[in-house]
């Protein structure tokens, strides 16, 4: 017979590959063979399987209720590591001038907020710091850095490198698998004592997990913040900025690297855009000396934590034209469709316009849904009167339904003392654009569907019952349909907000708009472009539409050079580019995508088989390899977050997640065509 185990079961998750190696040798130092130890990484392109465990561990907060749905122990703890830095390590920071500008060096963006916000729970708040990650700007300027642990980047003009050491598993987790374990409390403080230096100069267990769920917080909110395409800015109820996107790098030439975590009267820039607006919120104008104008917009978009904590997200939306307040800044003329599919999409919203229906806009995000519903209503008779745009996927249901519908004086924790008018109510004669309408959830799609029918909104905390004209246009980027179907969406609501619905095409369905697009882009001035970058902007799918072209050319604008080649690129797609194939500036290419590459077939392969049997990563490495190919798992995994992020295949929950979706199915049949295409010509 097999040995049962009876030692304690201790399964730690983390999601980075590099953190594994790192944590395993410290628990096994300290608990050696007392425990039955295992470190897994968690990753959202492969299906968690069921595990047993007496102690689950895990590195990021949203992982819990993920590990406690799959764990098959229904007694199983759950500790939150509670990572940190030895406070001794932090002397030579807190010695350093007022005012020091220093780098934070780490190899993701993901535990640097983690790290700035401990620092600043140690009391350290009289230096600048700036994240550093690899990007791709020029931060010569620096002469001190940060290394946690490990030089992740070498950057020679340093002149002062400061090592603070590994973050530090919090010796409150590790007294409590020690009593798990029922080894004894000397020899833990032994254990612990040789693995840190002072355990007193530890911030508290439950701080530091306040802390990692503020950096998740912080950090969702910054992913958001980079979709959007208007200049924008986080900052919090102190106005220390959080973050900023690259929109609001671009739009006004400034590094704001060195704003993150500082008040935002540290910039007169940013200073005099949160100025244009009232103190807690409502709507602006800022004007540059060089006469640029723009409209400021400021309004709380989220809470979070064991505390009331607000949330303020600023956007200054640039004023194109000498136009009255009452005024749009954009119109159909600002739309730019060379594409047929793009011009009859135009057509048939200058048509509707003239009427008072609702309209939905269906399309992929990034498309420019938004731009589309500014136009109709700069063009409807409406058009003197307020247009309003609220995102139903950046607020919480009662933070939504408050925006929406406004609120009393004292209605609801937080809640202003005068009260609130909802977005509803102040656009009474205009237009209520509600973005990601698919998000919203099914109580608020109730008070919606009343709306519509009544035309009357009613304040939270309030009797009092009001009348309002407005036109409501909405759009997703859901199948509201497959919604219905699954009873997330309700279909009265539907029909309600469809009667004309608008489908805009993705951009790699129209890449007669990439070249205009992308001029646009670019701006006034001569940029003489490559061709194997003009052959890139013509064949790369992209997944992120209009958007992410803008953004792509933000970024190569950066660099101030009006020669542009495929070197100019972010990395993400060069490493695309050397997929497809080796060589993209040699003189003898002709083509982006000659005939079928060898990156291409194994991109066949992957696809096949999901389509065929949902394959995991493990199996379709066996396969592959038994068919010759020379890949790694860790290749795969690449492979695969690259399709996930263009939209070839879709993982969802379950043992059979990954499937293709439709775009995935057209891509494998375009790559067999092109299999079968290059043969016959051999």
């Amino acid at each position: 017979m097999i040995p049962i185990s009876t030692k304690l079961k201790v399964t730690v998750f983390v999601i980075y590959e590099e953190s594994a190696d790192f944590y395993l040798s410290i628990l096994r130092r300290l608990f050696e063979d007392h425990i039955e130890l295992e470190v897994r990484l968690y990753s959202d392109l492969s299906p968690l399987e069921p595990f047993d465990a007496d102690i689950v561990l895990f590195t990021v907060n949203f992982l819990k209720a993920i590990l406690a749905e799959k764990c098959v122990n229904p007694g199983a703890v759950y500790y939150h590591m509670g990572n940190t830095l030895q406070g001794k390590n932090l002397e030579a920071i807190k010695q350093l001038n007022r005012g020091t500008e220093l780098l934070i060096v780490s190899e993701g963006s993901v535990f640097l907020w983690d790290t700035l916000l401990t620092f600043k729970a140690h009391g350290i708040d009289h230096v600048d710091f700036v994240p550093y990650y690899g990007q791709r700007r020029d931060f010569s300027a620096y002469k001190y850095a940060i290394y946690l642990g490990i030089e992740t980047y070498e950057l020679p003009w340093i002149e002062n490198a400061i090592d603070i050491g590994w973050r530090v598993v919090h010796p409150f987790v590790l007294r409590k698998i020690g009593e798990a374990a029922a080894l004894s409390e000397d020899y833990m403080a032994e254990k612990i004592t040789a693995y840190m230096a002072d355990e007193t100069d530890l911030l508290d267990y439950h701080q530091c997990v306040e802390i990692s769920i503020e950096s998740e917080a912080i950090q969702e909110r910054l992913a958001l913040l980079n979709q959007m395409e208007s200049p924008a800015l986080l900052i919090n109820e102190q106005e220390v900025v959080l973050g900023f996107n690259e929109r609001l790098r671009s739009e006004f030439q400034m590094d704001f690297e060195k704003m993150l975590g500082q008040k935002i009267y540290k910039s007169e820039l940013l200073e005099s855009l949160r100025r244009a607006c009232d103190d807690r919120g409502g709507n602006g104008r800022y004007e540059t000396a060089a006469g640029r104008r723009y409209s400021v917009e400021i309004k709380v978009i989220e809470s979070y934590g064991e505390s009331l904590q607000h949330r303020f997200l600023l956007k200054a939306v640039p004023i194109l034209k000498d136009e009255s307040p009452t005024q749009l800044t954009y119109r159909f003329q600002d739309i730019i469709c060379e594409s047929q599919e793009m011009k009859r999409v135009v057509a048939l919203a200058k048509h509707f316009a003239g009427t008072e229906e609702n309209v939905l806009i269906e399309g992929p995000s990034g498309v420019g849904k938004e731009l589309l519903a500014h136009s109709i209503h700069a063009a409807s008779k409406r058009r003197n009167h307020p247009f309003h745009a609220v995102n139903c996927g950046a607020f919480s249901e009662t933070l939504l339904e408050s925006e929406l519908f406004g609120y009393s004086g004292g209605a609801f924790t937080g809640a202003l003392r005068s009260g609130k008018k909802g977005l509803l109510e102040s656009a009474n004669g205009g237009t209520v654009f509600l973005d990601e309408i698919g998000e919203a959830s099914l109580k608020l799609q109730v008070r919606l569907l009343c709306f519509l029918q009544e035309k009357e909104v009613q304040p939270i905390g309030s009797n009092a019952v009001k009348k309002v004209d407005v036109r409501v246009i909405c759009a997703t980027n859901r199948d509201l349909e497959e919604a219905m179907a699954l009873g997330t969406f309700r279909d009265d609501l539907y029909y309600r907000i469809s009667p004309v619905t608008l489908l805009v095409p993705p951009l790699r369905d129209r890449l007669a708009d990439v070249e205009p697009i992308l001029a646009q882009s670019l701006g006034p001035g001569a940029y003489h472009l490559s061709e194997p970058l003009k052959n890139f902007f013509k064949a790369y799918p992209w997944p992120g539409n209009v958007r992410e072209l803008k953004g792509c050319a933000a970024y190569m604008l950066s660099f101030g050079k009006r020669d542009l080649t495929t070197e100019d690129l972010p990395d993400k797609y060069q490493r695309w580019l050397r997929g497809v194939q080796k060589d993209i500036d040699s003189p003898m290419t002709k083509e982006i995508l000659p005939m079928v590459t060898e990156r291409q077939k194994i991109e066949v392969e992957i696809l096949a088989l999901i389509d065929r049997d949902h394959a995991g990563r493990r199996s379709l490495l066996k396969t592959l390899s038994d068919q010759g190919f020379k890949v790694t798992e860790y290749k795969i995994l690449e492979i695969l977050s690259e399709m996930k992020a263009q939209g070839w295949i879709e993982i969802k929950k379950g043992r059979h997640g990954t499937f293709l979706t439709e775009v995935g199915r057209r891509r494998l049949d375009a790559l067999r065509e092109a299999q079968v295409s290059t043969n016959g010509c051999q």
